[in-house]
């Protein structure tokens, strides 16, 4: 079972181990589709920014085009009214110089003719007057009109004020009505002060629900992603109360730092190594809390910030370097290609990446290295992920054909920028929304206050409709506006009227000096004539000048409505994309969820399988253990056995010699004690030793210390005392001796067990490594077989004997009917390729995913040599092997070749991919 067990662990491994590599191609491709679907949506924006920039700019060249030709309109009538001005002005100086003109009017034509231009002086004078006295007029009539509107004033007042004083009403409700007007007038300002937009909120909540749709979609990447990375999780309670997590503890070295490009992340990685791993604190006092009290679930090891010390290579032996070179992008320090947070992690990266050198090429890895020239002597790092070490060792290893998806560094880099989104997302639009719903509140608030209050005013105005009162005031209103106008026109009308006065002032001095007046006007109408020739020029410059415009500006017009028809064909172009992209990306999300699934479901599987080995292997070594310690308790007790019997012997023999003492006395003394036996005891009698004489006594005592002292050359007094332990001890062992016999009963029951369960996985491994073992020799040797079985003679595996282990097994040869008897009729190439069928039997009965062979083709031919690689690249098809060979038949058969040679008396190893031929390649099918 435990064989079964660990065999569909190891194939839901290798399972779950593609399953995951095709998840990560799967992830890889859907970011493709994620960022170029993304790029496609910048760049219809962009598109559609730009086909509106050439809209408007369209828009704004047509407008400019039909102003041009309205300027151009106005401009050709202008050079008409111009002209005709000039030939006005001509006819006007041959007029007067005539005299058949009248003098004074030619004044008028600076700015064109008038009605009063072919008027003679003393017609405009009879006009003027005559004008006058019509203004005089309506003066007067408005002087009537505004007494009379003054007089109905005040009987109108008065009339409101005797209502004011019956009624009482008009006032609070004026009073009322001005008040909510006012409140109304507030909320209004205050309305348009806040400026509220119902269309942006709109549009802000629907940019924070997209905002949550991708925080959302960033958080379960984010999530699935550490689930996968779980050694970057670090998990720990708390080691005191109020413990500051963000002061003490900085988390683990890899989450400290981003990289500058991503080609530099395997060989960053393989610079920091384990390092990556590390927790850093920020002291050691912390490291010590933790590893004391917290409860860490896994082997750690903190880096204090105040302990660590650093090996950094100075900058001036690294520029040396390049300018030996001959390249500045030759070589960088490895601390140099990251990016931190220098006041707090300068020391950490000096001790994590400050020791090494990152190289564009292996050959300046190697002078790194090892060139005494350069003066580095550092650890020397390729962008392939090939090491350097000062020290002589090399290392590096197969890097085409794989896949092999994206490195720690880098997946902690985009575990940070979904991390740096998600803060984003919470940040960027969500407090411009937190404050349009504030206002949006505040917008609701004054909306509906200004409904209530213009709601309660139309009432009022209804209530105020209906009152006397108002309708006073309201006609008093009216009176006060008209009296206000009467009085603005007649304020005008007096200023005409005093326009009149000097006209006709200005006309009464005129006839006074004519002649003069005629050669003044002469002089000015030249004056006149060129200002007017010179305005005609200039108004046709400009004309063709606006002409040479507008036909550049319609060449603008044509070129751009060309270019928003190709950017209109571009954009519909880039929209089909991008909806074939979209139902990419939504079929490879579709295709991501159920990749997710399948490896959740085989993950648990896996996890359920490796739980059951673990309970199967707990309860083998538990029952090991078990076994162990009662064969070790049945040796003691068997020991301890021993000696309690050896101990009883003793005691009884201890025994015996006592009561054979014993006896000898009573034989010797025994009339005595019959004779005095009724007088122990007795008061005053001889034995009664209250009353003797102590002296007495005590010589008595000495010389019957005498006595015992002779006796005790020959008497034992203990041994009554330890006949006595010994019986009490030859009890205890009778009793351990039943336990003992019941627990070995007990062993014996489970050691039968155990036995029959070795003997059925003894018999399962035999018949399976003798299939695998029959197999491969017959193909190794054509027209042969070889088989495992017992010294007893037996050759079945399912008729096997019952203590296979102690009868044991032998290696059978059959070369075509004929089965050997010992492997000494075989040749030494012979038995090697028996020797090693069995080996490779063995390995497929127990597979490990890596082998080291060392020159196992030594003892044989060419031909099985190259029978071996067959063999291995046949059957291991799920493991990897490194064997060392001196033979071509071995070498046809390898994927990689490392050779080993000395180059000027240097170790040196190189690589080689190797393709088997077609020979092989058809044998092998």
């Amino acid at each position: 079972m435990k064989f079964d067990v660990g065999n569909e662990v190891s194939e839901l491994q290798t399972v779950y181990d593609k399953q995951l590599v095709e998840l990560r191609n799967l992830t890889n491709d859907n970011d493709r589709l994620s960022k170029q679907l993304s790029q496609y949506k910048q760049q219809l924006i962009d598109s559609e920014q730009q086909h509106k920039q050439l809209t408007n700019s369209i828009e704004n060249l047509e407008k400019d085009i039909e102003s041009s030709r309205k300027e151009l309109v106005e401009l050709d009538k202008k050079v008409l009214t111009d002209t005709e001005h000039v030939k006005q002005l001509q006819r006007r100086h041959e007029a007067v110089s005539t005299g058949t003109a009248v003098v004074g009017s030619s004044s008028q034509f600076a700015h064109g003719l008038n009605d009063d231009s072919q008027l003679t002086n003393k017609e405009k004078l009879d006009k003027y007057k005559e004008q006058r006295g019509e203004i005089t007029t309506k003066i007067k009539q408005l002087q009537q009109r505004i007494d009379h509107s003054t007089g109905e004033l005040k009987k109108l007042r008065l009339e409101q004020k005797s209502l004011t004083s019956k009624q009482g009403t008009y006032s609070s409700m004026r009073t009322e009505f001005d008040k909510k007007k006012t409140i109304l007038n507030q909320c209004e300002k205050d309305l348009n002060k806040l400026q509220f937009d119902v269309e942006r909120l709109k549009q802000y909540r629907t940019e924070v629900r997209n905002d949550d749709e991708k925080m959302a979609r960033d958080q379960n990447r984010l999530q699935q992603m550490k689930r996968q990375n779980h050694q970057l999780d670090f998990q720990y309670t708390n080691p005191t109360p109020n413990f500051d997590r963000a002061k003490h503890v900085h988390g683990l070295v890899a989450t400290l730092f981003n990289i500058n490009d991503t080609k530099y992340a395997q060989a960053l990685e393989l610079t920091a190594g384990g390092k990556l791993f590390n927790v850093v604190v920020d002291t050691d006092e912390t490291s010590k809390l933790l590893f004391k009290y917290g409860d860490l679930r896994k082997r750690i090891t903190f880096v204090p910030l105040n302990r660590i010390t650093s090996n950094l290579i100075p900058k001036n032996k690294i520029e040396s370097a390049r300018r030996e070179l001959g390249d500045s992008n030759s070589i960088f320090l490895a601390k140099d290609l990251v990016n931190y947070d220098r006041s707090k992690y300068e020391t950490l990266m000096n001790y994590v990446f400050g020791s090494t050198i990152i190289c564009s090429t292996s050959a300046i890895a190697q002078r790194v290295a090892f060139d005494e020239k350069l003066g580095l002597n550092a650890m020397a790092i390729t962008l392939d992920g090939d090491i350097y070490n000062p020290a002589g060792i090399l290392s590096g290893g197969d890097r085409s054909g794989t896949n092999r998806g994206p490195t720690l560094l880098e997946i902690v880099g985009e575990m940070n920028q979904l991390e740096e989104n998600i803060r984003q997302y919470n940040s960027n639009n969500r407090q411009e929304l937190t404050k349009l719903e504030r206002d949006y509140v505040q917008y609701q608030n004054l909306q509906q206050q200004i409904d209530s209050l213009t709601n309660e005013i139309q009432l009022l105005e209804l209530k105020l409709a209906q009152n006397d009162e108002h309708r006073l005031q309201i006609e008093i209103t009216t009176l006060e506006q008209q009296e206000l106008n009467n009085k603005k026109e007649f304020d005008e009308q007096r200023h005409e009227e005093k326009i009149l006065n000097d006209k006709i002032n200005e006309l009464e001095k005129l006839f006074k000096n004519e002649g003069e007046a005629k050669k003044k006007e002469l002089a000015e109408i030249e004056q006149l004539m060129k200002k007017a020739e010179k305005q005609v020029d200039l108004s046709q410059k400009r004309s063709r000048e606006m002409q040479t415009q507008i036909k550049d500006l319609e060449m603008q017009l044509e070129s751009q409505r060309a270019e928003l028809d190709t950017l209109t064909s571009d954009m519909d172009t880039l929209r089909n994309t991008i909806e074939t992209n979209t139902q990419s990306l939504n079929d490879a999300n579709k295709t991501l969820s159920n990749k997710q699934i399948e490896i959740d479901e085989l993950l648990s599987n896996l996890q359920t399988k490796r739980s059951r080995l673990t309970e199967y292997n707990n309860r083998i070594h538990t029952l090991h253990q078990k076994e162990q310690q009662l064969i070790k308790e049945r040796r003691d007790n068997e020991l301890q056995l021993e000696k309690n019997k050896h101990s009883i012997v003793d005691l009884q023999n201890i025994v015996k010699e006592s009561v054979r003492r014993r006896q000898l006395i009573i034989e010797k003394h025994g009339r005595w004690i019959e004779e005095e036996k009724d007088k122990f005891g007795i008061p005053g009698g001889q034995y009664d030793f209250a009353s003797m004489n102590i002296g007495k006594m005590q010589k008595d005592a000495k010389d019957d210390k005498e006595k015992v002292t002779k006796m005790s050359k020959h008497v034992d007094e203990r041994a009554m005392t330890l006949l006595e332990q010994k019986r009490a001890m030859y009890k205890q062992l009778l009793t351990k001796q039943k336990k003992v016999l019941k627990d070995k009963a007990n062993i014996e029951r489970v050691v039968a067990e155990w036995d029959k369960k070795k003997q059925e996985a003894l018999r399962i491994a035999w018949q399976r490594v003798n299939k695998s073992f029959g197999e491969i020799f017959s193909t190794l040797l054509h027209n042969a077989n070889a088989k495992l079985t017992s010294l007893n003679g037996h050759y079945d595996a399912d008729r096997a004997p019952k203590d296979l282990v102690l009868t044991g097994l032998e290696i059978k040869v059959q070369f075509g009917s004929l089965w050997k008897e010992t492997l000494d009729e075989l040749s030494g190439g012979q038995r090697s390729l028996a020797g090693l069928s069995l080996v490779l039997a063995l390995l497929q009965y127990s597979p490990a995913p890596l082998y080291i062979l060392d020159e196992v083709d030594a003892a044989l031919d060419m031909s099985h040599t190259q029978n071996i690689g067959l063999v291995i690249r046949k059957s291991f098809r799920n493991a990897q092997f490194i064997i060392v060979s001196l033979k071509d038949g071995m070498f046809s058969n390898a994927n990689v070749l490392f050779t080993t040679k000395f180059v000027n008396g240097i170790s040196t190893v190189s690589r080689a991919e190797n393709v088997p031929n077609k020979k092989s390649k058809d044998k092998e099918k």
